[in-house]
């Protein structure tokens, strides 16, 4: 006859007392168990507790929700959250922008018909119009810079006065943010802010002098844009996408403003042949210098594509200027370069501004002089250490200069 041992017995004590030990809790023989703290609860979506019979509003709560996780004290995210919040900051920071010089661009020039025309291009285009057939236009049509920003206003907003002042808003918008990244670039912390910071106090608080031009369209600050695209996409000085981003925005500069010839791809054959002379291989600026030669080549073709599908005559180029002329000019860029920077007012005026925050835009202007003069010396430093011998050359002429 068998038997079942009894609850109370002395090895079930013992079996107890050891669980006990180990932190189990087991139930007697021939007993269901009524609850079981310890084992997982089954998880629920986005929601997952910490420990044992935890509470959904105790601390430590996780919420997996993607891009969230909510630990205590604080917030967590992870790398999608984080590029979230960017994103969102970003569009928040561009918005912030937009506004400010839309209302700054309203007080700062009165529309003309040279804001009308390039308008009209981008209702044309708008319209279907793609290669704005028939029509004539000069050098700088503007029809692959700023022509397409006003043909996406005027299609979400209609035919506006306010597009005016608007999408100029919008170019310079892009312009402190574009600038504001490639100040930031190669630094961290409170060096990178501080380029920024630098970016947006001198173009997102622009002089009554800058205003008038910087939220005027189309003058060229959209070509200036591009470049700055180019710029922040050759940055790593690779054949990678940003190779090929530079590229494009270069020859759709080209192919609406020749202005971008001075801009960018002057700019960008230069800095590539420095960066030969500094790394003293050819390889070391390759990508930098090919891509403004790239850009002419792409842009001629796609010229001649559009001649051949049918597109704008352009009118009479201007003659270029005499000996004077040019020297005048250069004065005018120096005296303009300063007016630029809110020192004085020119022809334009201030606009009441106090005397004092024009002493704060001479600071801004001795401290950007300071920054060019100062990556100047650095420039020729470095081209005449990478120019010095080295090796066997460079031993033997010390050992020369120390026998002597």
């Amino acid at each position: 006859m068998l038997t079942t041992p009894q609850p109370n017995s002395q090895p079930n004590r013992r079996l107890r007392h050891g669980a006990r030990r180990r932190g189990l809790s087991p139930d007697p023989p021939n007993r269901q168990p009524t609850s079981q703290p310890n084992r997982r609860a089954p998880r629920s979506p986005g929601l997952r507790p910490d420990a044992p019979g935890q509470r959904p509003d105790a601390p430590g709560l996780r919420l997996n929700a993607p891009g969230l996780r909510l630990n205590a004290p604080g917030l967590r995210l992870n790398a999608r959250g984080r590029r979230a919040l960017a994103v969102g900051g970003g569009l928040l920071v561009l918005t912030v922008l937009i506004t400010i010089l839309f209302w700054a661009s309203t007080r700062a020039f009165m529309p003309n018909s040279d804001n009308a025309t390039v308008l009209l291009e981008g209702r044309a285009l708008a319209a279907g119009h793609l290669m704005l057939h028939g029509w004539a236009l000069s050098v700088d049509s503007f029809w692959s810079v700023d022509a397409p920003f006003y043909a996406v206003a005027s299609a979400v907003f209609g035919l506006h006065q306010a597009l005016l002042h608007l999408v100029p808003a919008v170019i310079a918008a892009l312009i402190v943010v574009v600038g504001g990244l490639l100040a930031a670039d190669g630094w961290r912390g409170r060096a990178a802010a501080a380029g920024a910071l630098t970016v947006v106090v001198l173009v997102a608080l622009p002089s009554r002098f800058l205003a008038t031009f910087l939220l005027q369209g189309p003058v060229h600050v959209g070509t200036a844009l591009w470049c700055l695209v180019a710029f922040y996409g050759l940055r790593r000085g690779r054949h990678d996408r940003g190779w090929v981003v530079a590229v494009v925005f270069l020859a759709a500069g080209l192919l609406g403003d020749l202005q971008t010839v001075g801009l960018g791809v002057v700019p960008v054959v230069v800095a590539g042949l420095l960066a030969m002379g500094r790394t003293r291989s050819w390889r070391g600026g390759l990508a930098t210098a090919d891509a403004g030669l790239a850009a002419v080549v792409l842009a001629l073709v796609v010229r001649a594509m559009a001649d051949a599908a049918g597109t704008f005559s352009i009118g009479a180029v201007q003659h270029a200027a005499s000996p004077s002329q040019v020297l005048a000019n250069l004065h005018g860029l120096v005296v303009g370069g300063v007016l630029l920077f809110g020192v004085g007012g020119g022809t334009i005026g201030t606009g009441g501004v106090p005397a004092a925050l024009e002493d704060v835009h001479v600071v801004a202007l001795v401290v950007v002089f300071a920054a060019a003069v100062v990556f100047a010396l650095r420039l020729v430093r470095s081209l005449r250490r990478a120019a010095a011998p080295t090796g066997p050359a460079r031993t033997a002429g010390t050992a020369a200069r120390t026998a002597g």
